[in-house]
């Protein structure tokens, strides 16, 4: 099994290793190369403290990104609420952890295989002055080919934009994955 494949795989099972199946629909997965043009363009969109993988882990070679979109029970309950429904704050911090806890296991695959790795916590990473993050995961999702951005500057994958974004840059070589030929913003 190729290392991409051992990545994807570690993912997906994450999930019902984590014991909220009810949570998610089926993780999306991508990689891209750390040499990616659109990294250095990040850093111009995004803003000059976001950090290029390069200066995220010194030898990068590749950034996985993943996107555990949320399942139709948590989409509808916030449909119907007038506020943030409970169910997804109560995903949303459920699967800050289960982020965590993913990142935590393909950094060891990683390791095990020889490769560094490292990982930005999925949430609370920002500047509290200016509210300037210095690693987007979406951004890094965008740039692996996982969707694109809509006019409400989510990043839509095929999955839609309801979920939550995570990502790790390794000294792994990884064949980066295909970007989208299509917009997925049905406004574009």
């Amino acid at each position: 099994m190729s290392l991409r494949e051992l990545i994807d795989l570690q993912i997906k099972k994450s999930i019902p290793e984590f014991g909220i199946v009810s949570y998610y629909r089926e993780p999306l997965v991508g990689f891209a190369s750390a040499s990616d043009h659109l990294f250095t363009q990040i850093k111009q969109v995004v803003g000059p403290q976001h950090m290029h993988p390069k200066e995220f882990l010194s030898g990068a070679k590749t950034v996985v990104a993943f996107f555990l979109p949320f399942s139709d029970i948590i989409i509808n309950a916030n449909r119907k609420a007038s506020g943030v429904a409970r169910e997804w704050a109560e995903a949303y911090i459920e699967t800050n952890k289960l982020i965590t806890k993913i990142c935590g296991q393909v950094i060891n695959l990683l390791e095990k295989e020889g490769y560094s790795a490292l990982a930005e916590k999925p949430t609370h990473n920002f500047n509290e002055e200016d509210l300037t993050a210095g690693w987007s995961h979406k951004s890094v999702a965008f740039v692996a080919g996982l969707g694109t951005f809509g006019a409400n500057r989510m990043l839509i994958t095929k999955a839609g934009c309801a979920g939550r974004f995570g990502s790790i840059v390794t000294s792994a070589v990884i064949p980066p994955s295909s970007k989208p030929q299509e917009e997925y913003c049905r406004l574009l």
